[in-house]
């Protein structure tokens, strides 16, 4: 019997795992808006050159409250807004975050929900439309418990999802500070700099920046071969545009106070250096004012 898997976001993951996963679990997507709704109902998600059927919903509607997993994929600075829509699943229901960064943990303390599972996704993709996706990288994705238990019969089935397993990790902490460590030095360079992560390491100026960046940040976050680890992923992902990056371009709220700001105060704890980062987390800020300004 399938799983009944519930996917909180309309966004590039939301859509992107909704697709991948209607080959071996029943899915229905939470969205916000009702045209977006209409759309995912009617015609699918499209993937490229595929396009995949599914079930959507609205979060703020009552509906399709039984399922196996929620996973949320929403930006970490939405979910605060979502405390009340998350609160009427069953406490029963397993909830899953996708959310960048760690700002959000002392956020999940408040929920009700019995499990809550903490993870990160490698995958690239770009939304283009209310139902249209490109992927750009095909990645992991990797959970872990943050508290209670998982069902093991349906953690058997994630894992064996042929196309698209998931892998679940004893130690998801360690996985989370890597990706924070790859997040925190790319994207606010990227989207500062304006360029395609590979330009971090051809441009000698930026890749020495970059360096520096990671060395500030790794001294709480302890990612083992960190550098080596940020430079291969600018390498393997050298055309690609970070999700900062394009945010900055097109004028949107980015994830900086969930990806920067804990480990600036994480830093400031300590009593250790902390400029490069600050001077990232303000000109980022400074940029979400500025392009706040021109929306106006």
């Amino acid at each position: 019997m399938k799983p009944k898997i519930g996917i909180v976001g309309g966004g590039a993951i939301g859509l992107y795992f909704a697709a991948q996963l209607s080959a071996y679990a029943d899915v229905t997507i939470f969205v916000r808006r009702a045209e977006q709704q209409a759309k995912l109902n009617t015609e699918g998600i499209k993937l490229g050159t595929k396009t995949f059927s599914v079930k959507s919903t609205l979060i703020q509607e009552q509906d399709s409250r039984k399922q196996d997993l929620l996973l949320v994929t929403v930006k970490s600075y939405q979910l605060a807004e979502l405390t009340s829509q998350l609160e009427t699943f069953p406490k029963e229901t397993p909830l899953a975050f996708l959310a960048n960064g760690i700002g959000h943990l002392k956020w999940l303390e408040e929920l009700s929900a019995e499990t809550i599972l903490l993870g990160i996704t490698s995958h690239g993709v770009v939304r283009t439309g209310d139902r249209e996706i490109e992927s750009s990288g095909k990645g992991e994705t990797e959970l872990g418990i943050w508290r209670g238990e998982l069902d093991k019969q349906l953690k058997n089935q994630f894992t064996q999802f042929r196309d698209f397993s998931i892998r679940f990790s004893e130690d998801i902490f360690k996985a989370i500070y890597r990706k924070l460590l790859i997040n925190a030095a790319i994207n606010p360079l990227t989207a500062l700099l304006n360029v395609p992560n590979g330009s971090l390491l051809t441009n000698k100026e930026f890749n020495n920046f970059l360096r520096e960046v990671v060395q500030e940040a790794n001294q709480v976050l302890h990612v083992e071969n960190g550098l080596e680890i940020v430079e291969e992923i600018c390498q393997n992902t050298a055309s690609n545009w970070s999700s900062m990056a394009m945010d900055v371009l097109h004028k949107r709220q980015t994830e900086i106070d969930a990806i920067v700001l804990p480990v600036l105060e994480l830093l400031t704890h300590e009593g250790l250096s902390a400029e490069k980062l600050t001077m990232l987390y303000q000109l980022i800020k400074g940029k979400e004012r500025e392009n706040a300004k021109l929306d106006d």
